[in-house]
């Protein structure tokens, strides 16, 4: 694999469904962007408006608007546009960043991710949704004694798992949480039990992912007739340039 020294120089944009913290008026607390779901990210420039004129959000996302007392959250529509030569600037835009290579429209390495785990919070990610970790126990209380109901906890950390937020085709995944959100998986990949791929890193071609491809690796498409097993994930000459 070669190392990436240049970054695209390409703008992407997208209408997204972002989840905010809302805190009481007198809790002293800030609102949080938990997480942004972009069903339809796309490459390009969006013009000279923010939103551009005629790019409506899809009705996907707009009667998805939501109020959820339980985690004390709301889902809101944004519109974000991105320099991806650029760091990213808040967490839409983080988000945006990394649902463009699950989607496949960018390659690991290409897009600017400097700063990434330095804007993007941590959270509880669950069956019913993000949640912030200082009133996760509330939100179980809340739960609990209001629906009756226990919540599932996926995962505590800064990115979750790719399957909540993008599936893409000609895939299997044996365990869904161990690929994160922003993995590019190329079609015909099989990601098997003992396999994880993070974010900024996958495949680029036909291949079983059997063992771990950390930040910045990119398994190259197999040759031949043989998949490419990746017991051994590819190394970066010189990882300098990645921020995480």
């Amino acid at each position: 694999m070669s190392e990436a020294t240049d970054y695209l120089d390409l703008s992407a944009w997208g209408h997204g469904l972002a989840t905010i913290t809302t805190p009481a008026a007198d809790s002293g607390q800030e609102p949080v962007v938990l997480d942004v779901w972009y069903p339809r990210p796309m490459l390009g420039d969006p013009g000279q408006t923010h939103p551009p004129v005629g790019f409506e959000a899809p009705s996907i996302i707009t009667e998805a608007v939501r109020t959820d007392p339980v985690r004390g959250v709301e889902t809101f529509v944004v519109f974000t546009a991105s320099d991806l030569n650029q760091p990213p600037v808040d967490v839409a835009d983080a988000y945006l960043r990394l649902h463009l290579l699950s989607h496949r429209l960018v390659k690991p390495n290409t897009v600017n991710l400097t700063g990434l785990m330095d804007i993007l919070p941590e959270v509880v990610w669950t069956d019913i949704g993000p949640c912030l970790p200082a009133d996760f126990e509330e939100v179980q209380f809340r739960a609990r004694t209001g629906e009756g109901k226990s919540i599932t906890v996926n995962s505590v950390g800064q990115i979750p798992r790719m399957v909540d937020y993008v599936v893409p085709t000609d895939i299997r995944i044996s365990d869904p949480n161990k690929v994160k959100l922003g993995a590019h998986l190329a079609p015909g990949t099989t990601v098997a039990h003992s396999g994880t791929v993070e974010h900024n890193a996958g495949t680029d071609g036909r291949t079983r992912v059997e063992t771990h491809i950390g930040v910045g690796h990119f398994m190259p498409a197999h040759h031949g007739d043989q998949e490419t097993r990746g017991r051994e994930a590819p190394h970066i000459a010189n990882t300098d340039h990645l921020p995480y």
